[in-house]
């Protein structure tokens, strides 16, 4: 079972949509704060808005694979 499955399982009538959202955006503030990195600093390397970032670590924004992608890149990661 993977990971994200696990976590639905735990989460119970969330909607799945929404926690997928929140599931990513925590993974990439963790990854960030990880690296040592600001919102500021992401977002500048990443070429976004810092609110578009903070957003998305919120779990309230809806990135693509290619916008989680760009910052992944930004804080040093292959992706």
């Amino acid at each position: 079972m993977s990971v994200a499955a696990l976590k639905l399982r735990r989460v119970g009538s969330v909607d799945a949509a929404a926690f997928l959202k929140w599931s990513i955006g925590e993974d990439l503030r963790k990854a960030r704060e990880g690296r040592g990195l600001t919102q500021a600093e992401v977002a500048r390397r990443a070429r976004m808005r810092r609110e578009v970032l903070s957003r998305l670590e919120a779990g309230r924004g809806n990135p693509t694979v290619r916008t989680v992608q760009r910052v992944l890149r930004a804080m040093g990661y292959r992706a």
